[in-house]
């Protein structure tokens, strides 16, 4: 950015906002709210993979164990069939539990995925500052304190419902 381009950038911040956001230090701090998010999924995707090798495991004994039961089904069939019928269940139930942790992995990031993607200036090379609500702050309010419209407001920060902010919340209002 130019000499020029930068004091433009610090007028007029300071005007909206009371001081310049400056971009780089943004984008950094947005780069590493995405890498601690990216270590937060990807340790839960490491414990799921851990449950899941664990599953597939058990169901590797249960498979093992079927063979010796088969071996031992010429002594007792009786038995043997009842104990097929157990490690049959037992692994239809190993079965859902796979397929359950499979879902889980999907669901976790596509969830992760759909927020990452929904939050402000990912992406994008979107310029603006965060706000953090205060107790009784309204969206036409904080809008109006930064000459935003409230619609660039909710669609910044994918909000669903504009009248649900909460104080404490962050909310990047865009410039």
């Amino acid at each position: 950015m130019s000499r020029f381009g930068t004091a433009v950038c610090l007028a007029i911040a300071a005007l909206l906002a009371g001081g310049c956001v400056s971009t780089v230090n943004e984008r950094r701090m947005q780069e590493m709210r995405r890498q601690t998010e990216f270590d937060r999924m990807t340790a839960a995707v490491s414990r799921i993979e851990e449950r899941v090798e664990a599953l597939s495991v058990a169901q590797q004994g249960i498979y093992e164990e079927i063979e010796a039961l088969k071996t031992a089904a010429k002594d007792d069939r009786a038995k043997t069939a009842a104990d097929l019928q157990r490690l049959a269940e037992q692994i239809k139930a190993g079965e859902a539990a796979l397929e359950a942790a499979r879902r889980d992995i999907v669901d976790f990031l596509s969830k992760r995925m759909a927020e990452i993607m929904r939050r402000p200036g990912q992406g994008r090379f979107e310029t603006g500052v965060e706000h953090a609500v205060q107790a009784g702050e309204t969206l036409s309010q904080i809008a109006a304190a930064y000459g935003v419209t409230v619609e660039a407001v909710v669609k910044a920060n994918g909000l669903k419902n504009p009248d649900a902010i909460r104080a404490g919340q962050v909310l990047f209002i865009p410039q």
